[in-house]
């Protein structure tokens, strides 16, 4: 990626770094570079190859190469881009909190599963250790009705799991609390 008279298109570019990736053992490379990509250009993955034969500027490039160093270093995508889809909503995470799992998405979605003929009730639910909020927000964009904490110990967690409820739209009340 340093020769600087090439001309960098986004083909170029996922054929490059997805050879790169490789060359590093990162898992999924070419998932990697996609996510990366459209991170950068501000477009769906599914977008990249309606444009493979776009140029990408120089400012694109600079923005680029310290994110597939931090890739190759195996830092987590959803970190690098700092965001992660979680049923139906965009979770905003860094390092003060953990990376929605899928085995939460799928806790979740058994969930509202089992509640839907109470959707509409004002129930009380509060995810005790919310870290980004991902759980009581996911719920309350399914189940408005309901009222959904969340409670943990760090601030700069609540931080982020506040910027998420934002983010997304909807109200969840979070709180700091020890329950040792």
């Amino acid at each position: 990626m340093s020769n600087k008279s090439q001309l960098w298109t986004v083909l170029a570019m996922l054929e490059w770094a997805t050879g790169y990736f490789e060359s590093k053992e990162i898992p999924d490379p070419r998932l990697s570079i996609e996510w990366i990509l459209a991170d950068i250009l501000g477009i769906k993955r599914l977008d990249l190859y309606l444009q493979f034969d776009r140029p990408l500027s120089q400012d694109e490039l600079n923005a680029i190469r310290p994110l597939v160093k931090r890739r190759s270093e195996f830092e987590p995508l959803q970190y690098i881009t700092g965001s992660a889809q979680f049923l139906n909503a965009t979770i905003g995470v860094n390092r003060d909190v953990l990376i929605p799992r899928i085995e939460t998405e799928q806790l979740v979605d058994l969930l509202l599963s089992d509640f839907e003929a109470k959707k509409n009730q004002p129930i009380h639910l509060l995810d005790i250790g919310t870290g980004s909020g991902c759980i009581p927000i996911a719920i309350k964009k399914e189940f408005p009705d309901w009222h959904c904490y969340g409670l943990d110990l760090s601030k700069n967690a609540l931080d982020v799991a506040s910027s998420n409820a934002e983010l997304n739209q909807t109200e969840v009340s979070f709180f700091r609390a020890d329950l040792n």
